[in-house]
C-alpha cells in the first residue's frame, strides 16, 4: 500500500512538474514573440495605416496644391500656415507631422536652416523614430516655420517638393526658383 501511495505521489509530482514546465515555456514564448525581434519596428506598427486611403488624399491635398516648380511666394506662405495648422491639430499623433526643409532662401542663414530642421525632426516620426510630436515640440517647430515664413518674398517664385512615406506627405522642401535668378542674370548680360 505504501508503494502505491508513493507511486501516486511520484506520478502526481511528475505531472505537476510537466504542467509547470509547459507553463514556463508558454510564458517564454510570449515574451519572445512580443519582443522587437519578431514584431515589426515601432515605425512600421504605428505608421502602417495612420489614415485610410481617402483620409490620406484629404490630408495630402491640403499641401499638395502648393507643390511645384514655380510657386508664388504668397502661396508658399499660405502653405506654411496650412502646415502649421495641420501640425498643431495633429499634435500627439504619431506619423502626423509635416517637416519643412529649406534648400536655399535668400536671407535665411545656415543656422536658421539647421534650427528649423532640428525642431521639425524632433516632431517627425518618419525622420527620427524617437521623435515625439508633443504640443511643446510642435510649438517650437511652429516658431521656426514662422521665422522661415518671414523670409519668404511674395514677389519671388519658389520650388516646393513633397516627400511621402506610407502614402502621406511627411516633409516639404522649399528652395528659391533658380530659373528666375538665371533669367535675371541673362537679361543683365545682354
Amino acid at each position: 500500500m505504501e508503494e502505491e501511495i508513493e507511486k501516486i505521489r511520484s506520478d502526481r509530482n511528475l505531472i505537476m512538474g510537466a504542467i509547470i514546465t509547459i507553463g514556463m515555456l508558454i510564458c517564454i514564448a510570449l515574451v519572445v514573440l512580443n519582443s522587437d525581434v519578431f514584431f515589426t519596428s515601432k515605425k512600421e506598427n504605428c505608421s502602417k495605416d495612420p489614415f485610410a486611403s481617402q483620409e490620406n488624399d484629404i490630408y495630402n491635398a491640403k499641401v499638395k496644391k502648393y507643390v511645384g516648380d514655380e510657386i508664388k511666394g504668397s502661396e508658399v506662405s499660405l502653405m506654411l500656415e496650412t502646415i502649421i495648422s495641420m501640425n498643431q491639430e495633429n499634435a500627439e499623433q504619431i506619423g502626423k507631422f509635416i517637416s519643412v526643409q529649406v534648400e536655399n532662401i535668400e536671407g535665411y542663414s545656415k543656422s536658421n536652416k539647421n534650427s528649423l530642421e532640428e525642431e521639425c525632426r524632433k516632431c517627425n516620426f518618419y525622420e527620427d523614430e524617437m521623435a515625439e510630436n508633443t504640443v511643446k515640440n510642435v510649438r517650437n517647430a511652429t516658431e521656426e516655420i514662422r521665422n522661415l515664413d518671414r523670409k519668404i518674398n511674395s514677389s519671388k517664385k519658389y520650388k516646393v517638393e513633397a516627400k511621402y512615406e506610407e502614402g502621406i506627405i511627411y516633409k516639404v522642401i522649399i528652395s528659391e526658383n533658380e530659373k528666375e535668378d538665371s533669367n535675371k542674370k541673362g537679361k543683365k548680360d545682354e
